[in-house]
């Protein structure tokens, strides 16, 4: 199944098909995309500047920011005035997953 299928089955409940396939092109249009699951360094390396990440972090949502492609600590997180690594990230994490990329 699709991602557009999923979405189109999570907006379904009780609207007709055509309503949730226009609902489910329009969030698609506007950048939507299922999120994906992180778990190894190097897909969080491979990110491009803008990504953003969440999982969860000492029983609250945690979010980071990827702003610098070149740095060996390049992301920035909520709750942390200091730069992390992408090791950093997916230890702090718990299931971290991709909820934003740049251009996607």
């Amino acid at each position: 199944m699709s991602a557009r299928d999923e979405l189109c089955n999570m907006i379904q409940g009780g609207l007709n098909n055509g309503v949730a396939d226009y609902i489910a092109d329009a969030l698609i249009s506007q950048g939507w995309r299922k999120p994906e699951q992180i778990t190894t360094i190097e897909q969080l390396d491979a990110l491009p500047v803008g990504s953003i990440v969440r999982g969860t972090h000492k029983k609250r949502g945690g979010v980071s920011i990827k702003e610098d492609g070149e740095s060996s600590r390049p992301w920035a997180s909520d709750g942390s005035r200091y730069a992390e690594s992408s090791a950093d990230v997916l230890n702090r994490l718990i299931a971290p997953e991709v909820i934003y990329t740049p251009g996607a």
